[in-house]
């Protein structure tokens, strides 16, 4: 498709700045788009940057159209190309972007004397309403901004009967384990996550099983002091915790480690499993290599 002009207005300044070779981030992000047209959004910045620092290289996190990441082959076409416009001291190198979903629960209020849409209309009004957000320029990209009370607007002003809303979101993450190995995983909203009680945890995962058990599916929360807690439901509806330290939670850095689990399979396909953290604040902001997106397809409109 043919560049939009607000695309120009943002990428020809920094191509032209560049002169044709890649020293800083901001030449990077000006000529990887040339070389590689199929990028939604790009993010770079350097190794002193990174953590650990890693000094002489530079991360490219790119986020191509229609596909979460770029595959390998993907990868090494655009690292060629880049070769021709590096610097001999700087090594590039791309990284996958790190993707954090927005779930949004929202119960909807319309007077059904002033429209002719049932129900299941409207709710399909506020999904579009929604999609539409999603897409823009402003907001589906590295670096972006969720503001909550101009998503509680544009909800509001989706259908002409809607009166009013009350929205509720979680942060996501997807983690595609190892089956089969004991593995630590680090996950890092770059959001502060709120601090809930043992009753009332505000993390939590999707299910997936364990070595050393074929029956039960195992779940994760915290117990609002800064550790994770493994559990199954019984069949009388209760949580029976397992004992054992599962992991730690740092709500005020917006990071869950997971220790030591030997995951068998997951709930979720291509062994992903997916953590949820209620955050601190329900406006949210994206760093470095994160990406956000609002999670239609985990998302309920009552």
């Amino acid at each position: 498709a043919a560049e939009s002009t607000e695309s120009i207005k943002f990428g020809a300044p920094k191509f032209y700045s560049a002169f044709g070779r890649a020293v800083s981030t901001r030449d990077y992000e000006a000529i990887v788009p040339q070389i590689y047209p199929n990028v939604a959004s790009i993010a770079c910045y350097g190794g002193e940057e990174a953590d650990p620092p890693e000094y002489g290289k530079v991360f490219l996190a790119i986020k191509p159209k229609n596909a979460d990441k770029l595959s390998l082959s993907e990868k090494n076409v655009i690292l060629k190309k880049l070769r021709e416009y590096s610097v001999a001291a700087v090594q590039p190198s791309i990284i996958d972007p790190s993707i954090l979903y927005i779930d949004l629960t929202s119960f909807v209020y319309f007077n059904p004397n002033v429209t002719r849409n049932q129900p299941p209309e409207v709710k399909n009004a506020v999904i579009a309403a929604l999609t539409a957000l999603n897409s823009s320029s402003e907001f589906n990209k590295f670096g972006g901004k969720f503001k909550f009370s101009k998503l509680q607007s544009i909800i509001d002003g989706s259908e002409n009967s809607i009166t009013s809303n009350i929205t509720r979101l979680k942060m996501r993450k997807n983690v595609t384990v190892t089956l089969g190995a004991r593995v630590n995983y680090k996950i890092c909203y770059g959001n502060r996550i709120n601090q809930g009680t043992s009753t009332q945890p505000t993390i939590s995962s999707s299910g997936f099983a364990i070595s050393g058990d074929t029956v039960n599916t195992y779940f994760l929360n915290d117990d609002g002091a800064g550790l994770l807690r493994l559990f199954y439901i019984k069949g009388t509806g209760e949580k029976e915790y397992i004992g054992g330290s599962w992991g730690t939670v740092d709500y005020s850095m917006g990071e869950i480690v997971i220790n030591d689990l030997v995951i068998t399979s997951t709930i979720a396909a291509g062994n992903v499993l997916k953590v949820s953290s209620v955050p601190e604040s329900n406006d949210l902001i994206s760093l470095r290599e994160t990406y956000l997106t609002i999670g239609i397809d985990n998302t309920t409109v009552n």
